[in-house]
């Protein structure tokens, strides 16, 4: 017989932790911040293999090696609760991780930038490796082997020196800030001045990039989530260098998170400019420790992250604030406008909170950007409910016009395609699907979103310049082009060549200087847009890049006018480039070919052209639209105004809330990865998603999925956990469209209700569970068909129940059944489905007769879909019907 897995009913990574949250009344929390540390090493010292210094599992990735750092932090931190205070175990661990780090480290000290989806996205000196790595180092360099100190100071060394040829030069980003960060502590490790000097010059210009409203941008308008990358790296960077220049700053930042929080504590996501909305909870970082306000946010986002059991943080973000936090006067987040209503900026955002309902405007416009990081600013509206959470917006993505408040022509015009890793993100098609204008307004309790929308105007190309190649001799360059900062060989090459005879051949062979050919000014005139493009060869990791450079009449390069277009190898000839406007202050532009600093490559250039793009006579069709948002007693209204006839169209994305929609004409549909288009005749008055109800009006229409472009996908897939199902107005015979959000009471259930992740378990050998608190579930997983999950309930009264099982629907979920007190009961249960429903499906397993004293139910695998990726399994709740 199988040996069990038992688990009690509370999780283990709560046990020594005092179970009030008046641990949390003052900041730092710091037995809190102790015990967070102290419970995650156990799983990273498990992680770790002792033959090759790596962390975590395969494909392995260089970030695996980030688990270094929480490890010197408890390593190096005397606290009676904490047992590994000079462990050797823990010692061994972090020399050993530091060693693979430099092994797999190239000439230049970069890692290749893996991800565990195995797609591979170029060489890097990966910031956040690097920070943790130097960060350790300066808690355990002293105690490491001395050969493993050695190998340790050789690549932190290596990779440093090629880090700080950026600085202070380099443009504020939030790789480079959080870069600097990690320099100023090796300058502090390695007694190096300049890179202290260096470090705290950036510093100084990292803060003087922040916007007055808190946040820093990246193109136009806040990066909600990636400010937290600012705030970490400035507050790390001032608990080492006392700095004062930083404090200001993170004041500012701090007020910022403050005010864009829902009630729940997760972020507004319409104002983001990179991600969309993610339900998580942000504690905050040492960045917020260091003024009142920030003590203020990082008490309150911790109290909602921890709960009633005092749920503890992750080990690296608790060693972060245990070493590189401040302490002292509090401002919590109510006192700096987390209740109520918040503009920001000059009415360029609002964000307005109620008891019930609460919602955000956003009126951050931007062209639509062909950077793939950079997300368009489409979605105008959010919206949240005290119970539901959000229900509707959810943030930005790319090439998906259906998620825009407002388009203005045909959206299916623009759309991704499957397995594209390089599409043109900036089509010229007609339709306009981002605001060129907007701002918000405030009458009382409404709300308004004025937008105008204005389609991008067909663009005629004017060259102003092309070189082919095809007349420069052999062995030569171009007579008016100029060497820039030449790093390795370039000439005109008859070898190879895209169209006709010859290319420039392009050889970057040194990893401390750059390279680059650049083009001779040309006149041009500030506002007109302007393109470049050139056709590269290169093979896989040959990488070399075009600059669109703007030059002003003091000859100097203008601070921000630089677009970077990369050129990636793929062993084919491609062409790249894009285009960008010209900043105040322009009279000339360039194209620049190059490879940077720490680059290195080996390839041609053919058929580089720099030119003008000019409107056509035909002019720009443009439409003003409107949204007006309010509270109507229990519910919530949207009502949206466009000039009818003219092509327009306004759209509510909602958030997913299950795999079921329910029409109002008894009608329902399974939500899949098939297209589902729905008229308002086929609906009826309203749909129910979950439990939300949505009016649909006369002429709008349903639509799903939408699916996101994810970034961080090569090919920008993302599954449907992340579509939106959109209500489709178009403004042709009306003008006007009024939305109903109703949020629906669920029945209280007539019986008694056991949430499974509370219930003690026992598992089967070799399988492994989770406590899903996002999910509300527990979680099995490492399963076969034959493993199981077996729960037990406390004594209830004596009797005959119907029994129903709650359980998450998820594409990795297999099919089970169930078994009371060892006997089978009910139809086996498929838990497939194409995305994650973390709704719930309630499921019936017929009528049990239960006597005296406690029960057991078990969850067996016994198959799987076939369109399932795995057989594991989640289940929410038990919930027993008394049967008359």
């Amino acid at each position: 017989m199988r040996n069990l897995m038992i688990a009690i009913a509370v999780a283990s990574s709560l046990a020594g932790v005092a179970h009030s949250q008046s641990d949390l009344d003052q900041w730092p929390p710091r037995d809190y911040l102790v015990e967070s540390l102290v419970d995650d090493i156990p799983a990273i010292l498990d992680s770790y293999d002792r033959e090759t210094g790596r962390f975590g599992s395969e494909p392995w990735i260089c970030t695996d090696q980030n688990r270094i750092f929480p490890l010197a932090a408890a390593w190096s931190l005397d606290h009676p609760d904490n047992p590994y205070y000079h462990s050797d175990e823990v010692l061994e661990a972090i020399a050993g991780g530091g060693v693979a780090l430099v092994e797999a480290q190239d000439e230049t000290g970069k890692w290749r930038f893996d991800k565990k989806d195995g797609s591979y996205w170029g060489q890097i000196h990966m910031p956040w490796t690097y920070s943790r790595w130097i960060r350790a180092y300066h808690l355990v360099g002293d105690a490491l082997p001395d050969d493993a100190r050695e190998t340790w100071e050789e690549g932190l060394k290596l990779g440093f020196g090629q880090i700080a040829q950026a600085y202070p030069q380099s443009g504020v980003h939030n790789i480079p800030v959080h870069r600097a960060m990690a320099l100023y502590i090796a300058g502090e490790c390695f007694d190096n001045q300049q890179w202290q000097d260096d470090a705290r010059e950036f510093m100084a210009k990292a803060v003087g990039e922040q916007d007055p409203g808190g946040f820093w941008s990246e193109n136009q308008g806040p990066v909600v989530g990636y400010n937290f990358v600012y705030s970490d790296s400035l507050g790390i960077y001032y608990a080492f260098s006392q700095d004062p220049v930083v404090l200001d700053a993170l004041e500012r930042a701090a007020r910022f998170h403050a005010s864009v929080l829902w009630p729940d504590g997760s972020a507004v996501s319409a104002i983001d400019e990179r991600q969309i909305y993610h339900k998580n909870i942000r504690i905050g970082n040492p960045g917020f420790a260091h003024t009142p306000e920030g003590r203020g946010y990082l008490l309150a986002q911790t109290r909602r992250h921890a709960g009633e059991n005092l749920r503890l943080i992750g080990a690296d973000m608790a060693a972060a604030l245990l070493l590189y936090g401040g302490e002292g006067e509090v401002v919590m987040p109510g006192e700096i406008g987390e209740d109520g209503v918040v503009t920001l900026g000059d009415n360029d955002a609002l964000v307005r909170r109620g008891d019930r309902w609460s919602w955000a405007l956003s009126a951050y416009t931007a062209e639509v950007p062909g950077n793939r990081w950079i997300q368009d600013r489409q979605n105008l509206v959010d919206v949240f409910h005290a119970e539901l959470g959000l229900v509707a917006g959810g943030g930005n993505t790319k090439l998906q016009p259906w998620w825009s408040t407002f388009a203005l022509g045909d959206p299916s015009l623009v759309s991704h395609t499957p397995g594209d890793e390089k599409p043109n993100f900036t089509p010229e098609v007609k339709l306009a699907w981002t605001p060129s204008e907007a701002t918000v307004s405030r009458e009382g309790d409404v709300t308004r979103l004025d937008a105008t929308v204005t389609q991008r105007a067909k663009m005629d190309r004017e060259e102003l310049l092309a070189e082919s190649f095809e007349q420069i001799s052999v062995g030569e360059l171009p007579g008016e082009w100029s060497v820039f900062s030449m790093a390795g060989e370039m000439h005109v090459t008859g070898d190879e060549a895209h169209e006709g005879a010859r290319a420039l051949r392009f050889v970057d062979d040194d990893n401390q200087r750059s390279h680059g050919l650049r083009s001779p000014k040309i006149p041009a005139e500030p506002e007109e847009s302007y393109y470049t493009e050139a056709w590269w060869l290169g093979e896989q990791e040959n990488n070399a890049a075009i600059y669109l450079e703007f030059w002003n009449d003091e000859d100097e390069r203008i601070e921000g006018g630089i677009s970077i277009f990369t050129c990636s190898g793929t062993g084919e000839w491609s062409q790249r480039g894009g285009t960008a406007r010209a900043p105040e202050g322009t009279v000339a532009v360039t194209m620049l070919l190059y490879s940077s600093t720490s680059g290195m490559t080996d390839g041609y250039f053919d058929g580089a052209a720099l030119g003008r793009l000019v409107p056509d006579e035909a002019g720009q069709a443009s439409m003003d639209a409107s949204v007006e948002v309010r509270a109507e007693d229990e519910d919530l209204l949207l009502s949206y105004r466009a000039e009818p006839g003219v092509g327009a169209q306004a759209h509510l994305p909602l958030m997913l809330r299950g795999a079921r929609l329910d029409l109002s004409t008894g009608e329902a549909h399974q939500l899949t990865d098939e297209l589902l288009q729905l008229t308002s005749e086929e609906t009826g008055d309203y749909v129910i998603h979950g439990d939300l109800r949505i009016s649909i009006p006369d002429g709008a229409s349903l639509r799903w999925p939408a699916m996101q472009h994810n970034p961080y996908a090569r090919d920008g897939k993302s599954g449907l956990q992340n579509a939106k199902l959109v209500l489709v107005m178009p403004f042709e015979d009306t003008a006007e469209y009024t939305v109903r959000l109703t949020a629906i009471e669920p029945e209280p259930f007539d019986g008694e209700v056991f949430e499974a992740r509370d219930l003690p378990f026992e598992h089967s050998e070799g399988t492994y569970t989770k406590r899903l608190d996002n999910l509300g579930s527990q979680f099995i997983g490492g399963t076969d068909v034959g493993d199981w999950i077996r729960f037990t309930l406390p004594e209830i009264e004596p009797g005959r129940y119907e029994l129903f099982g709650d359980f998450v629907l998820a594409h990795s979920y297999g099919i089970v059944e169930v078994l009371v007190n060892g006997e089978v009961v009910g139809e086996p249960f498929d838990g497939y489905w194409t995305g994650v429903d973390a709704s719930g499906t309630m499921e019936s397993f017929g009528q049990v007769e239960l006597g005296e004293g406690p029960h057991e139910i078990t969850v067996r695998i016994i198959g799987r879909n076939p369109e399932a990726t795995s057989q594991i399994f989640s289940v929410r709740r038990w919930l027993l019907r008394p049967v008359e």
